[in-house]
C-alpha cells in the first residue's frame, strides 16, 4: 500500500508525501476536491472540467483528465528520481480547462526514502602494499563505500575487522566537502616483513538505517622491503578556481612533492589515482614530471560545479610507496546558455497556435509561457517582455507567465496575429536572448448587421408586363 500525506502550504501549492516503492496504481491526490474546485462549482460545471499536465511529469505518475485523480502508474524509486539528494520533490503544473475556468494547480510531491540499499564497495577485494619501514601513524587510502539511498540512509560509519589491542592497524575516517568519506588505514605498530608479510583485514561499512545494512571489503596487505622514504606533498590539499569552457591544455595548478631519498629512490613522478583517471581523465590531465595539472576536455559548470581530483606521487626506486593529495577544482560559471522558452496555448492543434473569439473580454487567456536558463546566479536570471501591445504578459509564478488579451479584438479589422511575442534575456555578460512566435487567429462572431449599398432604390416598368419580368436589383453586404 502506498503511504501518502497531504500537507496544505501557504504558497498555494498542494504538497504531498509519498513513500517510495509503494503499490502501483495507488492514489496520490484527488485534485477536484483538494484544490477547492468541488466547493466553488456546481455539478454541471464540474462535469465540464478537464485536467492535464502542462509538461510531462517526472517519474511514473499519471492523471485522470475527467476526475483530477493523481496516481502512480509504475514503480516509484527515489534513488532513480533524485540520486544523493536530501530532499526529493517532484513538481507538477496541472492545467484546468476549459479556458472559461482555466487555472494552474501547483503540486509538489515529496518522495520519502526507505532504507532499501546497502553500502557497496567498488570491488570486493582491495590489495595494499606497505613498506616495513613505514613510519608509525602513516596513513593509506582505502576505497569508500557507496549507498544509493538518501544521505540520511547513506554510509554513516566504518569498522575494521579484526579490531583488537594487538592489531597493527586502526581506521581513520574524515568527511569530505562533497559528503563522501576519506577512509584511511593507520599504521599503529611497527611492521617486520621477516616475521609476517601478509595481513588480511575486513572493512565494514554501515548505513544510517534503524537496523543498519552493511557492506564489506576484504583488504589484503602485503609488507614490502626497502625505500625508506615516501614522497611528501608540499600541501595536504590544493584548491583552484577555473572558468568553465577553459581552453584545453591550460595549466591550472602545479603540485609538488619531495622525497628525501637519493637517486632514483628520491625522483618523484606524478599521476592521478585510478578512480580519478577513470572518472575525470577525459577532463583533466597531469604532467608526470612537473606535477602540472591541466585542462584536457570541455569543462561545463552546468555538468558539475566542483571536482575532487586525487593526485599520486611515487619515486622511481624499487618498492616505491605512493602518497596522494587532493586537488579541489571549483568551476566558475560563465554565461554560455541562452534562456529557453516554452509556450503552450492548451489547444489540440499546436502548442504555438491560439484561437481567440473576437470581442473576448480584456484579460482572456491566450497561452502559458515558462522560461528557464541553465546558467547560475545573474547569468540565469531572466527578463521577459512582449512586443505586441494588443496582448499582455502577466507573471504568475517565478519564470512562469500568461499571455492575455490587452484590447478587444475585432476580426473584421485584423483576423490574424503572427507575433514575436516573448523576448527573454538573462543578466549575464554578454546578455543572451531568446524569442518565440505564436500564431493567434481571431474567430468570427455574428456581430455585424447587413447593410444595403444604397439608401433607396427607384425602378420604372411599362404597364401590362407579365409576372416575373425583371425590373431591377438591390444589393447588401455583411462584414462577418
Amino acid at each position: 500500500m502506498l503511504e501518502l500525506t497531504l500537507v496544505l502550504a501557504t504558497d498555494n501549492v498542494l504538497r504531498y508525501e509519498v513513500v517510495e516503492e509503494g503499490r502501483i496504481g495507488s492514489t496520490i491526490a484527488h485534485l477536484m476536491r483538494e484544490s477547492g474546485l468541488a466547493d466553488r462549482h456546481n455539478q454541471e460545471i464540474l462535469k465540464e472540467l478537464r485536467f492535464q499536465f502542462l509538461s510531462p511529469p517526472q517519474g511514473n505518475i499519471s492523471l485522470e483528465s475527467e476526475t483530477g485523480r493523481l496516481y502512480t502508474n509504475g514503480r516509484i524509486d527515489r534513488e532513480e528520481l533524485c540520486p544523493k539528494r536530501n530532499v526529493c520533490e517532484v513538481l507538477l503544473d496541472i492545467a484546468v480547462q476549459p479556458v472559461t475556468f482555466f487555472q494552474i494547480i501547483k503540486v509538489a510531491i515529496n518522495i520519502i526514502d526507505i532504507n532499501d540499499n546497502q553500502p557497496v564497495f567498488p570491488e570486493p577485494t582491495f590489495t595494499l602494499s606497505i613498506l616495513e619501514s613505514a613510519a608509525l601513524e602513516s596513513t593509506f587510502s582505502l576505497p569508500s563505500a557507496r549507498d544509493n539511498d538518501s544521505p540520511a540512509f547513506g554510509v554513516t560509519r566504518y569498522d575494521l575487522v579484526p579490531d583488537s589491542p594487538r592489531s597493527k592497524f586502526s581506521l581513520k575516517v574524515n568527511k569530505k566537502l562533497d559528503g563522501s568519506s576519506d577512509v584511511r588505514l593507520v599504521l599503529k605498530k611497527k611492521l617486520d616483513r621477516e616475521q609476517r608479510d601478509l595481513f588480511n583485514l575486513q572493512l565494514v561499512a554501515y548505513d544510517g538505517g534503524i537496523s543498519p545494512m552493511t557492506g564489506a571489503l576484504n583488504i589484503n596487505i602485503h609488507v614490502l622491503d626497502s625505500n625508506d622514504n615516501e614522497p611528501v606533498f608540499s600541501e595536504d590539499s590544493y584548491e583552484v578556481t577555473v572558468l568553465e569552457n577553459t581552453t584545453p591544455r591550460t595549466m591550472i595548478v602545479q603540485v609538488q612533492a619531495h622525497d628525501q631519498d637519493d637517486g632514483a629512490n628520491g625522483q618523484v613522478v606524478y599521476g592521478f589515482s585510478m578512480q580519478t583517471e577513470t572518472n575525470y581523465g577525459h577532463l583533466f590531465g597531469i604532467n608526470g614530471e612537473s606535477g602540472e595539472v591541466y585542462v584536457r576536455g570541455q569543462i561545463d559548470y552546468e555538468a558539475s560545479p566542483i571536482y575532487h581530483l586525487v593526485v599520486t606521487a611515487q619515486d622511481l626506486g624499487p618498492d616505491s610507496l605512493p602518497s596522494d593529495t587532493t586537488v579541489v577544482v571549483h568551476v566558475q560559471d560563465i554565461n554560455d546558455n541562452a534562456p529557453q522558452i516554452t509556450v503552450n496555448t492548451l489547444t489540440s492543434s499546436a502548442a504555438d497556435q491560439a484561437e481567440i473569439a473576437e470581442g473576448s473580454p480584456l484579460g482572456t487567456f491566450v497561452a502559458h509561457v515558462s522560461v528557464k536558463d541553465e546558467d547560475d546566479g545573474a547569468n540565469g536570471m531572466v527578463n521577459c517582455s512582449i512586443t505586441d501591445q494588443n496582448f499582455a504578459l502577466e507573471m504568475r509564478y517565478t519564470l512562469e507567465y500568461q499571455i492575455t488579451t490587452a484590447v478587444h479584438l475585432d476580426r473584421e479589422l485584423l483576423p490574424e496575429f503572427s507575433i514575436s511575442l516573448v523576448i527573454a534575456s538573462d543578466r549575464g555578460v554578454p546578455t543572451l536572448t531568446a524569442s518565440s512566435e505564436v500564431l493567434i487567429t481571431v474567430d468570427d462572431v455574428n456581430d455585424e448587421t447587413p447593410e444595403f449599398t444604397e439608401p433607396s432604390y427607384q425602378f420604372s416598368v411599362d404597364e401590362n408586363q407579365p409576372p416575373g419580368v425583371r425590373i431591377g436589383s438591390v444589393s447588401a453586404v455583411d462584414n462577418d
